[in-house]
């Protein structure tokens, strides 16, 4: 019975171990990448070529990353930091235009969420770690007993004055 107490312990942490390992989020260089956002904005220019000439002009503007018109839709797209306000944006595009502009707001996805709220799919690996880390040392305390070892503390100190 014990035997299988210890196999069940070591195949659980190994199985928690599994879990973290496959489920952390390893470092990636993105992640020394500044943030940016996405603004959206109809522009009804008259011609393609005045929407992608207004597309060419907010890319060089501070902060603007790029841009991109899709001439089908009429929808200039612009890549920014977030120091750039999607309002300001707005004013400098308005400023180069001579339609009005308006901003796109696309509608939310249609259909079910996932069930399982966001914080805890993100603390599944730290829990998987702690489990694992806690059948280790459940399994080490029964080898411990086990072998016939007990932890003496007072016994400890008589022998080693300078710990205390």
């Amino acid at each position: 019975m014990k035997k299988i107490t210890r196999l069940s312990l070591l195949l659980l942490s190994l199985a928690c171990f599994w879990g973290w390992l496959t489920l952390r989020r390893p470092y990636s260089p993105t992640d020394d990448l500044e943030q940016v956002c996405y603004t959206a904005f109809t522009v009804h220019a008259p011609g393609p070529e005045a929407g992608l000439a207004l597309a060419r002009a907010a890319r060089e503007w501070p902060g603007v990353r790029a841009t991109a018109y899709n001439a089908s839709s009429d929808l200039l797209v612009a890549i920014h930091t977030d120091e750039t306000s999607p309002d300001l944006l707005r004013e400098k595009l308005q400023e180069l235009s001579s339609r009005p502009l308006s901003p796109k707001t696309f509608s939310a996805a249609a259909g079910p969420g996932c069930p399982v709220p966001h914080e805890t799919l993100a603390a599944l690996p730290g829990i998987f770690l702690g489990l694992g880390i806690g059948f280790i040392c459940l399994l080490g305390a029964i080898e411990w007993r086990r072998k016939g070892r007990k932890l003496n503390i007072t016994s400890f100190h008589q022998t080693n004055p300078s710990s205390l």
